[in-house]
């Protein structure tokens, strides 16, 4: 082997890796910019889904009186309420164990247009399952509930 064929070995090493590398960081440059492009759904008004189980979140220790079959009461941990009637999917269902009555406390996270929100779901098992991950669920605040009851009333 002549000391020329020799020399350019590691130079064309160096060449492919480079290019290797190249190829590497354009991949994930456009994956991060083809990522980013796509808009998140806007938050809006929908009809309610009778399909859907329907979410109403509340704070803590507060209560929708009367609520109407068919909605759930969950209370807010963390997040942003949406501001209207908006369809969510649900991600998480965690801490699932009942109490010593019988009640789960599940925490959920419901993502919806671009906003996320955690939830504790407090249900006896044998009456109402948990949220599944992947579930689609009306979700709304209390107010929204309330203003949704008075104008089907």
């Amino acid at each position: 082997m002549s000391r020329r064929t020799t020399a350019k070995k590691p130079f064309i090493w160096l060449i492919s890796i480079s290019l290797v590398g190249v190829a590497l960081v354009i991949s994930i440059v456009a994956q991060a910019v083809s990522t980013a492009a796509l808009p998140a759904p806007a938050a809006q008004s929908l009809a309610l889904d009778p399909a859907l189980r329907s979410l109403v979140v509340v704070a803590p220790g507060a209560s929708v009186a009367g609520l109407a079959p068919g909605f759930i009461q969950v209370d807010l941990v963390s997040g942003t309420l949406p501001t209207t009637l908006v369809q969510g999917v649900v991600r998480t269902d965690v801490d699932c164990t009942p109490d010593m009555q019988g009640v789960s406390h599940c925490r959920n996270l419901v993502e919806y247009a671009d906003a996320r929100v955690e939830i504790r779901h407090h249900h006896k098992m044998m009456e109402e399952p948990c949220l599944s991950p992947t579930e689609a669920v009306n979700l709304m605040s209390a107010d929204t509930y309330v203003a949704l009851q008075s104008v089907s009333n």
